[in-house]
């Protein structure tokens, strides 16, 4: 509950209300002016915790006012903070590429899953980008070259040319930033993994 909803002392604006004392003393029938004086003499304030219904009083307990509007915030924080630790971890594969459809697609999933209090880590695989860059190269590495010492000759290769790939990867994380709604924090922004991986880590923003 916001800090703006509990209502103190004379804002209480019943006639007769249930007070708590702070040593958990009870007075079912008091009159609300009686308690604020009760309160006043110890320098403390009345809260409603109850409101009056069918002919029952309010419920109202004596506190420190600051001190339990201080109580409140914390306990709000300490929900927040749980409710972002069960956070299930999305994942999502994208190459640099990928066309303007199928990107929009994966964003709005991504803007689907932040909504529904997830975290989301797109993971931009760049290989097959550079092994185009470097067709030419392996191309001629495979007439040579038996199975394996062709995949470790292509990687090498793939691994010398990962620069290349750099500025596109740049602009695709360019048009996911542009694309994500407003309730999206990124929490991780674009990271290079190893020569032709790249992610980015999302969440949901942390609400006021």
């Amino acid at each position: 509950m916001d800090n703006t909803q509990y209502i103190f002392d004379e804002a209480i604006g019943e006639k007769n209300i249930f007070l708590i004392d702070e040593d958990g003393t009870k007075y079912p029938s008091i009159s609300l002016s009686d308690a604020i004086e009760k309160a006043k003499a110890k320098k403390k304030n009345i809260v409603l915790v109850v409101t009056s219904k069918e002919g029952k009083n309010a419920i109202c307990r004596i506190v420190e006012k600051q001190k339990f509007l201080f109580e409140i915030k914390k306990k709000e924080k300490e929900k927040q903070k749980n409710m972002n630790a069960v956070q299930k971890l999305k994942e999502i594969c994208i190459r640099p590429k990928i066309g303007e459809a199928d990107l929009l697609r994966y964003i709005k999933n991504t803007n689907t899953w932040i909504d529904n209090n997830n975290q989301v880590k797109i993971k931009i695989d760049a290989k097959n980008d550079i092994a185009e860059i470097s067709r030419n190269q392996i191309k001629e590495i495979s007439r040579k070259l038996d199975r394996d010492e062709f995949n470790k000759k292509r990687l090498e290769i793939l691994n010398n040319n990962s620069h290349l790939i750099d500025d596109v990867v740049t602009k695709l994380y360019n048009r996911i930033v542009e694309n994500l709604a407003k309730n999206v924090k990124i929490v991780q922004p674009l990271k290079r993994v190893n020569n032709t991986t790249f992610i980015i880590m999302v969440s949901p923003c942390a609400k006021k």
